[in-house]
């Protein structure tokens, strides 16, 4: 498995971008550098990068109220990218994913197998450095940088954890499923809510989400206004989800669940 990052300023750091249309703006490059190896790249506008029509890398986005975003590649270099479905915890889904193609991989994509890993990345950097008309300036992290990413990966797998909340089941989605948790104080009034789930969303909405709940009761209209508030006043804040009554349906499952614990 090949990873790939791109962190920008902001979404218009190398081209104009309008809202909701990260991934549609950055993955070029991605697609310039395999289609420079000769694979036959393509991008249709959901969470996958497609040798013709089958998968064969994970595309993910970011983005923090600073403007800070990000575009991650998880690319199949000579092994699947999907989690097999022996090791998922999801119900069997209505519709199949990845539009019922079946991953593939880099190597199973040429005759010859695929280039090596550092060829296929150098090639990646170059289709961004092209495709944007940047220049490429090779650099090693110095040891404040590794200490640094040493100490950030083990806050990383802490952060945004909420444990005691009550968690919706899986609810279907365009991509995947979504799961709401909720947690009540002693008066039964929200004392902490999240989303989680297959789809991306903007690094600061599930604060604001807990924000707008925070003490107050866990009703439809209460789930209702606050993900109207932080999710609807402008494209691009969430994306893979097609209908913000998915996230409301499990909000109110998963407080009844809350007040059923209680």
């Amino acid at each position: 498995m090949l990873y790939v990052s791109l962190a920008l300023r902001d979404a218009n750091a190398l081209v104009m971008c309008p809202p909701g249309k990260l991934l549609n703006r950055y993955v070029r490059g991605a697609l310039a550098g395999l289609r420079e190896l000769g694979y036959p790249a393509h991008y249709f506008g959901r969470d996958f990068v497609s040798l013709d029509a089958l998968p064969v890398a994970y595309v993910a986005w970011a983005e923090h109220r600073s403007g800070l975003a990000q575009l991650e590649l998880f690319i199949a270099h000579s092994r699947p990218f999907a989690l097999p479905d022996a090791l998922s915890a999801y119900p069997v889904p209505s519709e199949p994913a990845f539009r019922g193609r079946a991953p593939t991989t880099l190597a199973e994509g040429k005759p010859d197998g695929a280039p090596a890993a550092a060829a296929v990345l150098e090639a990646i950097a170059a289709g961004y450095a092209g495709t944007f008309g940047a220049s490429l300036r090779p650099f090693d992290l110095d040891i404040k940088q590794l200490e640094r990413a040493a100490h950030i990966e083990r806050v990383v797998r802490t952060v945004d954890e909420r444990p005691g909340l009550a968690w919706s089941a899986p609810h279907e989605e365009a991509i995947g499923f979504v799961s709401a948790g909720v947690g009540l104080d002693a008066n039964g009034a929200i004392s902490a809510a999240r989303v989680a789930g297959d789809f991306f969303m903007h690094a600061d909405c599930n604060a604001d989400l807990e924000e707008a709940l925070v003490g107050k009761r866990p009703t439809d209209d209460t789930f209702a206004t606050a993900i109207d508030a932080v999710l609807a006043h402008r494209v691009g804040l969430i994306e893979g989800v097609r209908s913000l009554r998915t996230l409301h349906a499990a909000f109110i499952e998963a407080a009844q669940l809350a007040q059923a614990h209680a």
